[in-house]
C-alpha cells in the first residue's frame, strides 16, 4: 500500500449509496458536496473530486444542498448497487497513473462481500480506499468534521488527520517526487464487461 499525505496532485471518486435523502432544517441550507470535500482536505486529500450518489427517490433537497452533486434515482437497491460497481470501474479505468487516486464510498448499511472485493482490487493499484459508515445521514453531512470522525481506510485503520499536524514536516509537492508511484500490480479486466453485465 502507498503512503498517505496531503497530494499536491489527487484525482478523487466519492461514491454515496443514498438509504434517506437528508433535508436541512437551516434556511440557508448546507452545502453537502462542501463539506465532504473539507472533510477530504483534513485528510490531506486534495484536488478534483466527482461526487455520485445513488438514490431510491427523485431528490427533494434543496438545489445548495445538492450543488456539485451527480444524483441517480434507481429504485431497486440491488441495481443501485451493480450501478455503483459499474461506475466505479469505470471511474478506475480512466484514472490517470501520474496521479494520486483515490475512492471514498459512503454507505449507511454494510457493502457487499463484492464491493469489498472491487475496492480491495482498487487498493492493490495503489489507490487510497476511504469508507464512510454512519448511523443518520442527516447529521453525516450537517459537518466536515461529522464525515471525517465517520471515516475508515478499507484495513479498519483511521485516516491521518492533518490539521493536526505540522505542515513543515512535509516536503515539496511540486518539488518532490511523486510518492503515489507505484508499481501497477493488479489491473481491472474490463474487456468483457458490460453496462447490461452489471445492471440486469
Amino acid at each position: 500500500m502507498n503512503s498517505r499525505g496531503p497530494w499536491y496532485s489527487s484525482n478523487t471518486c466519492v461514491i454515496w449509496l443514498v438509504e434517506e435523502i437528508p433535508t436541512s432544517s437551516d434556511p440557508n441550507g448546507y452545502l453537502i458536496s462542501s463539506n465532504i470535500r473539507s472533510a477530504l482536505e483534513r485528510m490531506g486529500y486534495l484536488g478534483e473530486e466527482r461526487i455520485w450518489c445513488y438514490g431510491p427517490e427523485n431528490q427533494s433537497s434543496t438545489e445548495a444542498e445538492w450543488f456539485d452533486v451527480c444524483y441517480e434515482s434507481i429504485g431497486d437497491k440491488d441495481k443501485r448497487v451493480r450501478r455503483m460497481l459499474f461506475d466505479m470501474i469505470t471511474f478506475a479505468s480512466s484514472c490517470d497513473d501520474g496521479k494520486q487516486n483515490n475512492m471514498m464510498v459512503i454507505s449507511k448499511t454494510p457493502l457487499t462481500d463484492e464491493c469489498f472485493r472491487v475496492l480491495g482490487s482498487f487498493e492493490a493499484r495503489g489507490f487510497n480506499v476511504l469508507l464512510v459508515q454512519y448511523d443518520d445521514e442527516a447529521e453525516l453531512f450537517r459537518s466536515a468534521d461529522a464525515i471525517f470522525d465517520s471515516t475508515t481506510l478499507l484495513d479498519g485503520s483511521r485516516p491521518m488527520d492533518f490539521d493536526s499536524v505540522s505542515w513543515s514536516s512535509f516536503g515539496n509537492w511540486e518539488t518532490d517526487s511523486d510518492p503515489g508511484n507505484c508499481t501497477d500490480t493488479v489491473r481491472l479486466d474490463l474487456s468483457s464487461l458490460s453496462f447490461n453485465d452489471i445492471i440486469l
